[in-house]
């Protein structure tokens, strides 16, 4: 390009040259409508990730209590339960001082066990009637020690929990998952928790009454891995509660009478040897009690003209599987998208992590 022809340029559209001249300096940015004309845009498409995932087909178990229920329960904890912090006694300088230090380590042990705040005696007797954490709750479930189970609903992930409340089902135990319940245990215990359980005998009965009141508004559903096994359970529990001494004693006595048992005492007969061995070469070391005649004579099993056995009782087995298919339920597959907000959140947490001051 000439001299000549800038000049004419600039001549004939000054304004429109001096546009070019500063955008050809400046970085071009496109708009995102633009972007995705690109090619760039066009080779890398994002790639969406589904994976097949076995799901339990039955239904699962969550009694909230929200309103009214909950300030309820919480009115009744903040007036039966109490502060159940104990707090350890310090021991001064003064008395360690004289004290070796080889020796010191069991001078605390006596110092707190003569104290009356020291001693464990005291922490039993404030958390008497009451389990706190989920782990000392699950043990004690499978015991049938506990009435009640409190949970918070805060509680991230869920399958922390899960468990328990299966249990609590299959127990018939009165479960509840309640609103902030860490904070208002901090509040009237003194310590938080992610689940309470009262055990028996029942302490605290005010507690009870409402938890099993409120327990009634939140149904087991039927689809529940838990509930025909509950309700069979719960039978077999009322049967053995009902029982009496004598109908024990009974059925005892008719048990020793089926069994052949002489009431005199049993006669000794000395085996001269506790092995078979053959007579001859042609017989059998064991004969069963079963003549052979006996098994020529049994009933054998009729064919068609096919050659297909039948079966002599006549049951259709197509019946039968109709009969007990709710007790096999197949499991569900379901595609799930992996979680696009992933890297978002942990640059969050590393933030937050980096922004805290250092102790």
């Amino acid at each position: 390009m000439t001299d000549a022809t800038k000049d004419e340029e600039e001549q004939l559209n000054p304004k429109l040259f001096h546009l070019f001249l500063v955008n050809m300096t400046e970085t071009p940015v496109l708009t995102k409508k633009q972007r995705k004309t690109t090619l760039s845009a066009r080779k890398t498409k994002t790639k969406i990730t589904l994976r097949n995932v076995l799901v339990i087909p039955f239904a699962k178990y969550w009694p909230i209590i929200n309103g009214d229920d909950a300030k309820e329960l919480y009115d009744v904890m903040s007036k039966d339960l109490p502060n159940m912090v104990v707090k350890k006694p310090k021991i001064l300088f003064t008395e360690l001082k004289n004290v070796p230090k080889a020796d010191r380590k069991a001078f605390k042990k006596l110092y707190l066990l003569n104290h009356p705040d020291g001693s464990n005696e005291e922490r039993i007797k404030k958390r008497e009637g009451v389990i706190f954490g989920v782990n000392d709750i699950t043990k004690v479930v499978e015991q049938c020690i506990v009435k009640s189970v409190l949970i918070t609903d805060d509680v991230k992930p869920k399958l922390m929990v899960e468990h328990l409340i299966d249990q609590c089902v299959l127990f018939r135990i009165p479960t509840l998952v309640v609103p902030n319940l860490r904070t208002k245990l901090e509040k009237i215990c003194g310590f938080s928790s992610i689940a309470i359980g009262f055990t028996q005998p029942v302490k605290y009965e005010d507690i009870q009454q409402t938890i099993e009141k409120l327990w009634v508004k939140c149904p087991v559903p039927r689809e529940h891995i838990n509930f025909k096994r509950s309700v069979d359970r719960m039978d077999v529990i009322v049967i053995n509660e009902t029982l009496d001494t004598s109908i024990v004693k009974a059925s005892e006595s008719k048990a020793n009478e089926h069994m052949d048992v002489p009431n005199s005492p049993m006669s000794v007969t000395e085996c001269s040897s506790i092995y078979l061995y053959r007579k001859g070469k042609g017989e059998r070391a064991f004969v069963p009690e079963k003549s052979s005649d006996e098994y020529k004579n049994s009933s054998k099993m009729d064919t068609d003209e096919s050659g297909f056995l039948s079966f002599s009782n006549g049951q259709n087995i197509c019946n039968q599987t109709e009969e007990n298919s709710d007790k096999y339920i197949p499991l569900k597959v379901k595609k799930i998208r992996g979680d696009s907000n992933r890297r978002k959140r942990k640059i969050e947490e590393m933030k937050k992590v980096k922004k805290k001051p250092k102790s």
